[in-house]
């Protein structure tokens, strides 16, 4: 296949992909069925990997790598801010649930594992020292300690993105 006709080809899809969200977004707010919104996901997910390659083409290596690492370090800080902020909330609630009610509400990460329907977290049969362990660690203080080692992924990526000539 040419060049030509895979540069049409490419960006044809690209356009179904944009039509086909817009398409699948307007139908779940017309009928305000969420369902909706997993095809319209699917279609955004599929865009960016396109898209990427469509700007690439025109873009030199050198600012593409460029690119690729800022963007890389924005999803990297996006993630573990995230993480931190679900920590806090899920504290901040404890403790406005502790305020207002006098009883403090314990979330463990048993509790949140249970939540998935993990089986194990609801009737362990064995490693029953990692599920007293697990029981005892608050699920506010699990999520912070990931986005500390999330924003420590995310300083070693800006760092040595720094160091680079």
């Amino acid at each position: 296949m040419s060049e030509r006709k895979l540069y049409l080809l490419e960006k044809l899809f690209l356009g179904f992909l944009f039509l086909g969200s817009i398409f699948f977004a307007s139908i779940s707010i017309y009928t305000q069925n969420p369902v909706w919104l997993v095809f319209t996901a699917i279609c955004i997910i599929f865009i960016v990997p396109v898209l990427w390659g469509f700007i690439s083409s025109f873009v030199p290596q050198s600012t593409s790598d460029k690119i690729r690492s800022r963007i890389e370090q924005t999803l990297s800080f996006i993630f573990a801010s995230s993480l931190l902020l679900i920590g806090i909330g899920i504290f901040g609630y404890q403790v406005y649930s502790y305020l207002r009610f006098g009883s403090w509400l314990p979330f463990s990460v048993i509790d949140l594992m249970v939540i998935f329907n993990i089986e194990w977290a609801e009737s362990p049969i064995d490693w029953l020292g990692v599920w007293e362990i697990l029981n005892k660690i608050p699920v506010s203080v699990f999520f912070i300690g990931l986005s500390i080692l999330a924003f420590n992924s995310y300083d070693k990526n800006a760092l040595g993105e720094s160091k680079k000539p």
